[in-house]
């Protein structure tokens, strides 16, 4: 029997180290360096625009690719959101965010993602036990306006992964600075991840505790975004970095027919598609339902957002 349990505790220690390996490559298209899940769209508006929607204001996901839109905000809004993905994987995000007068405003946002119904199987390839992963990060938002034309905005980022028998946490900050140069035309600027990583730690499972610290990339984003006559939004983010290549994204949203919204772009070389609707509830209480189609990359197959926000 000791020798039975031995087998079977070393290869669930083989097992975890596969899963942590599998965590890392998740990043593949950035390299595989940590954090990928934040570097995703957060909901379908964001999707459907091609991930540029840093540069837009007013929307309580601009604020999550910059924290300086935050004091832009003309209301309270909810929203919540969730990514159908290929593989068993999910995506998902629900954030709340206000003005605080009369220059300031914040926000709080939960990212979610995850992988389930991994099995997991012996030598022989018998069945032994069902695995799931996790990763979620905490976004702590504030904003000021410094003028009526430039904002200042830090977050901060509270990060937990979890793997069978092992978990990780740490800590990252992102500042942004949002510009409106001329009317309808918005530039925003943005330092993410700053000192970014989470540290691993297997707990009592090891005899010895395995750690490892993974380091997030940091992203210099500058993002654009310009709306013509309350009826066409242009939108367009470039994304650097010293460790990972560039990327470009840009999108166009159409508002021509009343409470029916019409998007697409293009998420750094992939097509992405989508469509809303905008409406008054009651009074000063507004909702609007999005969708994005991504077309997928690397033959990772294509994926569905669907999103819900409230304005009150």
């Amino acid at each position: 029997m000791k020798k039975i349990k031995q087998i079977k505790d070393k290869f669930n220690k083989s097992v975890l180290f596969i899963l942590i390996g599998i965590n890392g490559l998740m990043a593949v298209e950035t390299g595989g360096y940590a954090g990928a899940f934040l570097r995703m769209p957060a909901d379908a508006r964001a999707a459907a625009l091609g991930n540029s929607l840093g540069g837009v204001l007013n929307d309580i996901t601009g604020i999550y690719e910059n924290p300086a839109n935050v004091p832009f905000l003309e209301s309270k809004q909810f929203t919540s959101s969730f990514q159908f993905l290929s593989l068993d994987r999910s995506h998902s995000m629900i954030g709340f965010g206000t003005n605080l007068p009369p220059t300031a405003g914040m926000s709080v946002i939960w990212i979610h993602a995850g992988v389930d119904d991994i099995e997991g199987r012996n030598s022989t390839n018998n069945f032994t036990e069902m695995y799931s992963t996790s990763q979620d990060a905490i976004y702590s938002t504030f904003g000021i306006k410094i003028l009526d034309k430039l904002s200042l905005g830090a977050t901060v980022k509270i990060l937990y992964d979890r793997l069978p028998h092992a978990t990780s946490s740490g800590f990252s900050m992102d500042l942004g600075v949002t510009i409106i140069p001329l009317e309808n035309l918005t530039i925003g600027i943005t330092a993410k991840d700053i000192s970014g990583k989470v540290k691993w730690n297997t707990g009592d499972w090891f005899m010895y505790q395995m750690q490892k610290e993974d380091k997030f990339p940091k992203l210099y984003n500058v993002n654009v975004s310009y709306k013509y006559k309350d009826k066409i939004l242009f939108s367009g983010a470039f994304k650097g970095s010293n460790t990972i290549n560039p990327t470009y994204h840009y999108g166009v949203e159409l508002n021509v027919i009343p409470h029916f919204i019409v998007r697409g772009g293009v998420d750094d070389k992939m097509p992405v598609i989508g469509i809303g609707t905008e409406y008054e509830i009651w009074k000063n209480i507004s909702t609007r339902i999005d969708y994005a189609f991504l077309f997928g990359r690397y033959e990772e197959g294509v994926s569905n957002v669907f999103t819900w926000n409230i304005k009150f």
